[in-house]
C-alpha cells in the first residue's frame, strides 16, 4: 500500500507540474504580446527589433512545447508502474489468500461404527497418512466415510477398507499390527464427530501418481495426497 500511495503522490506531483508550465506559458505570451504593442505604440520599433521578439517568442514556444512533452510522458511512465504496482499487489494478495483457504472443513453429522471398524480406521490412516498433519490424516478418514455413503461402494468402514484393490496397506501381512500414534486417533475421532475437509473425495494417491487419475474430477492437493471423486 506504501508503494502505490508514493506512486500515486508522483502522478499528483507530476500533474500540478504541468499546470504550473501552462500557467507560465500564458504568463509569457501575454508579456510577448505586451511588448510588441508598446513597441508598436511607441512608433520607435524597428524591424530588427520585431524580428528578435519573433524570435523570442518561437523559441520559448518550442521549449514550452518539449518541457510539455516531456511531462506528460513522465506522467504516463508513472501511471503505467503504478498499475504494474496495483496489479502485482493483487496477484500477491490472491496467491496469500489461496494458500490460507487451501482446505476448509464442514461439520456433517457423527458416525457411529464398531470397536472392530473402529480399530481398521485407525490402522488404515494410520498407514495411508501416518506421515501427514492432522488434516491430512482426516482427509485420508473422510473418503472412507464418503465411500460408506455412496452406493459405487460397501457400506461399511471395515468392508471398505478391505475392498480388493483398494487400499494397498491391507494386501500386507505388518497392517494387523500397525502402531497407531496418538496424533492419528485425535485425527480418526474427529472425522469422526464430523470434521469434514474432503468435499466429497471418493479417491486419493500420491502426488506422484496423480496422473493416473485422468477421468476423475480433481478436487485438492494436500501435503503428499491428491484427491478426485
Amino acid at each position: 500500500m506504501t508503494k502505490i500511495k508514493k506512486s500515486m503522490k508522483a502522478i499528483f506531483t507530476a500533474t500540478r507540474k504541468k499546470h504550473i508550465l501552462a500557467g507560465i506559458c500564458g504568463a509569457l505570451s501575454v508579456t510577448i504580446m505586451i511588448t510588441v504593442i508598446s513597441l508598436g505604440v511607441s512608433g520607435n520599433t524597428t524591424e530588427d527589433e520585431i524580428s528578435k521578439t519573433n524570435i523570442i517568442e518561437e523559441e520559448t514556444e518550442l521549449t514550452l512545447a518539449v518541457t510539455e512533452k516531456d511531462t506528460e510522458a513522465a506522467t504516463e511512465e508513472t501511471t503505467e508502474e503504478t498499475t504494474e504496482e496495483i496489479t502485482e499487489e493483487k496477484v500477491l494478495s490472491s496467491i496469500e489468500a489461496a494458500e490460507t483457504n487451501t482446505v476448509t472443513s464442514v461439520q456433517n453429522n457423527s458416525y457411529t461404527i464398531s470397536e472392530s471398524d473402529y480399530d481398521s480406521l485407525l490402522k488404515i490412516v494410520q498407514a495411508e497418512a501416518g506421515g501427514e498433519d492432522e488434516t491430512g490424516k482426516i482427509l485420508v478418514a473422510n473418503v472412507i466415510f464418503n465411500r460408506v455413503n455412496s452406493s459405487r461402494f460397501p457400506n461399511t468402514v471395515g468392508d471398505v477398507i478391505y475392498a480388493k484393490g483398494q487400499f494397498s496397506p491391507v494386501a500386507y501381512s505388518s497392517f494387523s499390527n500397525t502402531k497407531v500414534s496418538e496424533s492419528t486417533k485425535i485425527a480418526v475421532d474427529k472425522a469422526l464427530s464430523g470434521i469434514d475437509y474432503s468435499q466429497g473425495a471418493l479417491f486419493f494417491c500420491a502426488n506422484s501418481s496423480s496422473g493416473l487419475f485422468g477421468g476423475y474430477t480433481y478436487i485438492m492437493t494436500h501435503g503428499g495426497h491428491t484427491f478426485f471423486k
